[in-house]
This record gives structure tokens, sequence and C-alpha cells, in this order.
């Protein structure tokens, strides 16, 4: 996938506690599905991201195992947001942001699918103030949390080109612990400065920033923030290009078998190859199991549904998909028939 860097994220003022409490990494992937949505159309809230790019965008350096990799995207099923509801006698309201997440296999690519849940789809389409505007490229090369904060914060002032604002107020902007930095000098070294230096770098703003207001002992009561364009950085960049080793994440190695490492090359050459057997087979499936809600797991379902959390009863990754994938050339003649009698020794156990 490439970000061409003119993708716009449009987010409402109203998800920025919530952006505060993300992680780096799901942060990163947050405002990447706002770039790819259209703000105007809801029914654009299904965004499909490449297996690579979702796991560059997650800081992976290697694909990991399939258990970490559920776990992760089931964390972004658990984003909880508060309110607000119109409706009348509701004394609170929560939500999750996102209500669905797929791995799929369209054309021989695998993608990660994320769907806006429906409550949360005011909070993301047809809204008309109190948001930010700008293009996905200019975000995507920061390093930390508070540099894509810091960002977010002056973008919404360029127009101003001035803003003065409490130095509480913008630690809690900047997702800042109250016993972090404490000192000014401190804050100013390791987190306005840096930032400084990093939107300079890499986004289309730079800031300058002076002491405002003073308290007792000439403590800094408000920052004077001076923004102007910065029009020598390039909006078209590659995935590849922005997440290097050292955004990245360790991913638990353990005990690794064999079969527990997805080649997604693999799995999408074989459905392609296999298409309209595969297609047989689910059917098959569907006939004469989903009356019990089960779902017998094979070397079709798979490939196709390869991270849907089905019943354990089912035939298992290790047991039949990663055998159809090794031994398919050489050793099972007839891959139909390998593959019902599979479906039929499993429907028999339920």
């Amino acid at each position: 996938m490439i970000i061409k860097g003119n993708e716009i994220v449009e987010r409402r003022d109203f998800l920025d506690k919530y952006v505060r409490e993300l992680g780096f990494q799901e942060g990163r992937l947050l405002r990447v599905y706002l770039s790819k949505i259209d703000a105007r159309n809801p029914a654009s809230r299904y965004v499909r991201i490449p297996i690579n790019d979702f796991c560059r965008i997650m800081g992976w350096t290697t694909k990991p195992k399939l258990d970490y990799f559920r776990q992760r995207t089931k964390e972004l099923l658990q984003i909880v947001i508060d309110g607000p509801d119109q409706e009348q006698n509701v004394v609170y309201a929560q939500t999750v942001l996102f209500q669905r997440c797929r791995v799929i296999v369209d054309k021989g690519q695998a993608y990660v699918e994320l769907n806006a849940s429906d409550d949360a789809l005011p909070l993301m389409f047809n809204f008309k103030k109190d948001y930010v505007s700008y293009r996905i490229g200019n975000i995507l090369r920061l390093k930390s949390p508070n540099q894509c904060l810091m960002y977010e914060f002056l973008k919404r002032h360029e127009y101003y080109g001035e803003c003065e604002i409490s130095v509480q107020e913008l630690r809690e902007k900047l997702g800042i612990a109250p016993n972090e930095y404490e000192d000014m000098r401190n804050f100013k070294r390791a987190v306005l400065d840096v930032c400084q230096k990093a939107l300079n770098e890499y986004t289309d703003i730079s800031f300058t920033y002076k002491r405002g207001k003073v308290g007792a002992r000439g403590v800094w009561l408000t920052i004077i923030f001076c923004i102007k364009a910065n029009p020598k950085n390039e909006n078209k960049i590659l995935l590849s290009d922005v997440f290097s080793e050292s955004d990245s994440e360790t991913v638990p190695s353990g005990e690794t078998k064999k079969e527990d490492i997805v080649d997604y090359d693999e799995i999408c050459s074989f459905y392609v190859e296999h298409r309209e057997v595969i297609d047989r087979y689910r059917k098959y499936a569907d006939e004469r199991v989903t009356d019990r809600g089960i779902v017998a797991f094979d070397a079709a379902s798979q490939v196709y549904y390869p991270y849907d959390d089905l019943d354990e009863r089912a035939l298992t990754f290790n047991a039949v998909q990663h055998k159809a994938l090794t031994l398919s050339k050489d050793k099972i003649k007839n891959l139909d028939s390998y593959l019902l009698k599979c479906l039929e020794n499993e429907y028999k156990k339920t």
C-alpha cells in the first residue's frame, strides 16, 4: 500500500482523550484508518489494509505468530468511548470504536479489514465543526505520541499563526503524566524542543515558542506558539520508508513450531490455485454444519478465513491447513475428495 501523503485525516476533537489513551502503534493505525475513509460518506467505513503494511504500521519487523496477531487485533475491538447520546433519559452511553476486524483474502492478497461501529459513526462521519484536518503523510514519520499530538494541536491553529495555552492544559493535550518532566527546563528539553525539531523535519508546519504569562518566581503559566507553513517536506511516501527498525515492537518469540508461522503468500497462492474446490467445499460445510452453529475448520475455510475465531472442535490450523499446504502438490492426488473427507470425519465428531 502506497500512502501518497495526500489522504486527508479528519478527526473530531471529541476523540482527543481516547487517542491519548492509545498506544503509539494503535494511534498510528487509527489515523491511517481515518485517512482511508471519506468523512462525508459513512459507506466508506470498511477499510482494508494489506497484511504486510498492517505489520509495518504496528511496528512489527517480522510477521508474528497467529495467537499474537489475534490478540493485538482483538485489542482494537476493545477501544471504548463514552457518549454522546441524543436520546432522552440516557444517563451515559458507551460504545466501541470498531465493531469488527477481519483478515480476508481477495484476489490473492491478504488484508486486515476494519469496520467502525454503528454508534461511533457520528464521531467519524458528517461532522461540520470542532475537528482537525491534515494530510496523513505529515504525521507518519513522527516518532512518539506527544509529537503526533503536538502536530494535531498546532495544526488546529495554523490559520491564525499564533496561539496561547496554559502549561497545564498543554501537558494534558500531549498525554504527559503529572509526575513527568515536572521541572519546566526538563519539559522544554524533552518535549517542546524535540517536538519542534521533529515537526520542522517531517511535517508541513514548523513552530517557535516563548514564555507567556508568568507566576511567582518566574514560573511559566502559559506558552505562546508561533506557527508557520513548512512547504519543504514532500507528502508522497512509502510505508517501508517510514517504519524503520527504530519504531519496531518486540514480538514474543517463545517456542515456535513450523506450523505456527503464518505464510501469507502461501495461503493466498493456495486459495487462488484451488478456488473452485474451496468454494464447493464451503457450500458443503454450510449445508451440513451451520444448523448447529459449528463451521468445520479445514484447509478451505482456514485459507479463506485464516483468523476467524470458530469452534474449537473444528479442524485446526496445525492439523489440516498446514498439511494441505505442504502436501497438496506431492501426496494429495484429489484435493476435492481429501477436503470432503476431512469435513465428513469432523462432522461425525459433532
